[in-house]
């Protein structure tokens, strides 16, 4: 091999040899820009599932695969009453091959709900009120415990949490998935919602309301004024302007002959 050649491949083995320093050098300094973006919010003793599913999407999208990040990353996010729970792991972390996994499922035995638990809260369900059916059903589902299957008892039971229209409507309808359901009846929800001088009505109202609203449209007796009676009504004036709501009366006034007929 000539000369030239030699020179040529040490200088590439050099120059590959400074490439893999320096990505030695900047590894640690991109773990610590990731490690410092990371935010994880302070853990939910009433909800630790939700919260570590929340956690673990937080991990994948700052790459991070770490047992031991992952651990510590939870850990300063424990109040202490919930470190008490789990000291014998925190202690003994060091010596543990899956840290986060252990804390995690410690956390969630502790502070999760049984499965009776979760049944009795969704027997205790209250009615939809306010809110929006697609909201309600959500909150059933997930009070379901894991490996329950929503079917035909679980769709009776979001009905009778409905007003009684929107019950009658829904089991006209075939539904076969709480989906289909709840769609349907925020659909019904949306379209009995007020709408311009009818917002603080009930549904019940708005649906029994088209005479109520005519009647509001017609004159009322009550705004007309005793200066303009008019001359030669076979009513008196205080019947010509207050109708029933009238405390007077005078002789040869019609009214009673009036509501009568």
């Amino acid at each position: 091999m000539e000369n030239g050649d030699i020179d040529l491949a040490e200088e590439v083995a050099r120059l590959q040899a400074v490439i893999a320093a320096n990505a030695q050098q900047q590894q640690p300094a991109a773990q610590h820009l990731v490690n410092a973006v990371v935010k994880l919010p302070p853990f939910w003793p009433l909800r630790p599932v939700e919260w570590f599913l929340q956690a673990e999407s937080v991990f994948i999208t700052s790459h991070i695969t770490s047992e031991r990040t992952r651990f510590h990353h939870v850990l300063q996010q424990l109040p202490q009453e919930t470190i008490t729970t789990a000291l014998d792991i925190i202690k003994n972390q060091a010596t543990l091959a899956d840290p986060y996994t252990r804390l995690k499922n410690k956390l969630t035995h502790t502070f999760g709900k049984t499965k009776y638990q979760m049944c009795d809260e969704l027997l205790d369900m209250p009615a939809l009120g306010s809110g929006k059916p697609s909201l309600l059903m959500s909150n059933m589902l997930a009070l379901l415990p894991d490996g329950d299957t929503p079917g035909t008892l679980f769709l009776c039971m979001f009905l009778r949490r409905l007003p009684d229209f929107m019950r009658r409507q829904l089991k006209a309808g075939r539904y076969e998935t709480t989906d289909e359901m709840a769609r349907a009846a925020t659909g019904i929800h949306a379209a009995t919602q007020p709408s311009g001088n009818s917002r603080h009505q009930s549904p019940a109202a708005r649906h029994s309301g088209g005479n109520r609203d005519q009647r509001q449209r017609s004159p009322s007796p009550r705004r007309r004024q005793l200066k303009d009676y008019p001359i030669g009504n076979t009513l008196c004036p205080y019947h010509w302007a207050f109708g029933r709501l009238a405390k007077s009366c005078r002789p040869n006034c019609a009214w009673i002959s009036h509501q009568g007929n």
